[in-house]
Parts: C-alpha cells; sequence; structure tokens
C-alpha cells in the first residue's frame, strides 16, 4: 500500500520534492502524474530522478506551476485542491510497478504581483 504525502505546489514557481522510497528500490525508475481526481484530467506529469540511495525526487517546471490553474467551481481562497498525484516505481526490467506514494495536490496560489 502506498503512503500517503500531501503536496504543495507554489503557483508560477518551481517545484522539486524529495522522496525517500527505501534503498530496495534503487534504480527503478520513478513516473509521477497529477490528476483532477481518481481517473479524473491529467493536469501535469512531474519529472523524477531514478532512484539513487533510496530517494527519488519529482519536479515541475516554473511555466507548468503558473499555468494550473483551480477548477471553475473553487473559491478565492489562497490554496486549492488541484487533485491527486501517484508516484510509481518502475522495476528496470520493468516488471514489477510499485505505487510508492500517493497524495493530494495543493496550490498555492500566485498573488499576480
Amino acid at each position: 500500500m502506498a503512503t500517503v504525502l500531501n503536496l504543495t505546489i507554489e503557483q508560477g514557481a518551481t517545484f522539486t520534492q524529495a522522496v525517500a522510497v527505501g534503498a530496495a528500490y534503487d534504480g527503478y525508475t520513478a513516473r509521477a502524474a497529477l490528476r483532477s481526481g481518481f481517473g479524473g484530467a491529467l493536469l501535469a506529469t512531474y519529472t523524477a530522478t531514478t532512484v539513487a540511495s533510496g530517494s527519488t525526487t519529482l519536479g515541475l517546471a516554473a511555466a507548468i506551476t503558473a499555468a494550473l490553474t483551480p477548477p471553475t467551481w473553487a473559491d478565492a481562497s489562497r490554496e486549492i485542491t488541484l487533485g491527486v498525484y501517484e508516484l510509481e516505481l518502475v522495476s528496470p526490467d520493468g516488471l514489477i510497478v510499485v505505487r510508492a506514494r500517493q497524495g493530494s495536490a495543493t496550490l498555492s496560489r500566485k498573488a499576480n504581483v
């Protein structure tokens, strides 16, 4: 079962988040996507490093975080939950896929200064 790790993304800023997954996964390829909900629309695909020393790093470029917008139903709150993400680890031979982390992704809105 995946461990819950909720993320906060600052709109318009480069996002990086180191994620410890355990040395048993060294050499595995990490992949992660942000969706509007479970089975929902794809909002962004995170860049992810190959697992080394039991850790991987998720990233989103500033241009991507700037383009993230709250759902139309959202109020004017500074922070709003965008959706959910899952981090999967794929073995070097591609035969094993492990869902290592999952959680919500919150957008910390830019004040448009």
